[in-house]
């Protein structure tokens, strides 16, 4: 049972998030609004987990990875639509696009999933509906690789071009 590790993943993929929305929000408020939003949300993050360490490690944190989801697809969406307010016709060609694709994909399909994940875990633990969970889980987990994947290739097609 590695839901140990979930715990731990969890928090640095959140700060690893809020660390590249940071970056690519180039609008003074927009920048200051994930700044402030970032550490608060972490500070409930890190409650919430320390909470669920008094319950065990062995369970699924349903809280904090819902709240996790929110916050992330959130910023997405408003990632999303400050890099369309510059130049809409060449958005498809810009590997942030992908990036953020991706995680709006993996987060947005997984909320459900994130939000009932003990309810899953522990009620249906026998079912095959558990399977069924983690199977589309997964596939949204590699959809959104093939994603960040593909934002890979543009960036390194760019800079091939950049180069020659």
């Amino acid at each position: 049972n590695l839901l140990w590790m979930f715990h731990i993943f969890t928090i640095a993929e959140f700060i690893f998030l809020m660390m590249i929305f940071n970056i690519w929000h180039a609008g003074r408020r927009s920048r200051r609004a994930v700044s402030i939003a970032g550490p608060v949300v972490l500070v409930i993050l890190i409650a919430a987990k320390l909470y669920q360490g008094l319950k065990g490690t062995e369970q699924f944190d349903s809280f904090a990875t819902t709240i996790e989801g929110l916050v992330v697809v959130t910023l997405a969406v408003l990632t999303l639509i400050y890099l369309t307010s510059d130049d809409i016709v060449h958005i498809f060609e810009d590997p942030r696009f992908w990036v953020v694709s991706a995680i709006m994909f993996y987060f947005a399909g997984n909320l459900i999933i994130f939000a009932l994940g003990q309810e899953a875990l522990g009620v249906l633990r026998a079912d095959e509906t558990t399977d069924t969970i983690w199977t589309m889980h997964s596939a949204l987990n590699i959809t959104a690789n093939f994603l960040y994947a593909y934002s890979f290739y543009l960036s390194h097609k760019k800079m091939r071009a950049a180069a020659a």
